[in-house]
This record gives structure tokens, sequence and C-alpha cells, in this order.
């Protein structure tokens, strides 16, 4: 049985993986489709910035960090650390669903590997 001293921040800290996981995948695809050829630095910043999907990554990060301090206030850093460590898993199952094709073999690898090693946790 899980202590009552984890709720919520087990909970907010799986909902915190997730929100950071969307966020990096959100921003990683806002730099792939910004048109930015030609753009000089400052310009190329701008067109990210102004991206419908780097201001959602913008949302989904402040969502992460604030479920990140629910769950860092209301749990051990020993449990919630491994716990963000899903969204990595999060990020690359996001970014597969936005690109619409499936990850390639050495990613899957990867992050089948580090879902396995959260297992023990």
């Amino acid at each position: 049985m899980t202590s009552p001293f984890l709720w919520p921040g087990l909970p907010a800290a799986v909902l915190a993986a997730l929100a950071l996981g969307i966020s990096k995948a959100l921003q990683h695809h806002a730099t792939q489709t910004a048109p930015l050829g030609g753009l000089g630095t400052v310009a190329a910043a701008r067109a990210v910035a102004g991206h419908p999907l780097w201001l959602g990554s913008v949302v989904a990060n402040a969502a992460g960090i604030g479920l990140q301090w629910l769950a860092l206030s209301s749990a051990p850093l020993a449990v919630v650390q491994p716990v963000l460590v899903l969204g990595l898993v999060f990020a690359v199952l996001v970014s597969g669903q936005i690109a619409r094709r499936k990850p390639d073999r050495v990613v899957l690898a990867g992050t089948l590997l580090c879902a396995a090693g959260l297992a023990p946790f």
C-alpha cells in the first residue's frame, strides 16, 4: 500500500513528467517546422517564439514546473526525481504522434531501456 504522505506527490510527479515531455516534443517540432531559411539569429528566434507549437510548449512547461513543485513539496526527492525521468518516455511518444510516425529502432530501444530502468522505483 502506498504511504499517504506520497499523495499528491506521486500523481503530481507523473503529471509533471507528462507535461514536461509534451513541452519538449512541442519545442522540437516547432523548431523543425518554423520558417527559418535565410534568417539571422534574432529573426529566427522571433520566428520560433511566435510559432503556435512553441507557445503551446511554454504553457505545457509552466504546467510541468507547477506540478513538479507540488510533487517536490509533498513527496521526497528520491521518489519524485526518478518519476520525472518518465518525461523522456512521454516526449518520445508525443513526438511520434505529432510527426505521425513511429520512432526509429534506436530511439525506441533507448526509450524502452529508460522505462525498464525506472521499473525498480
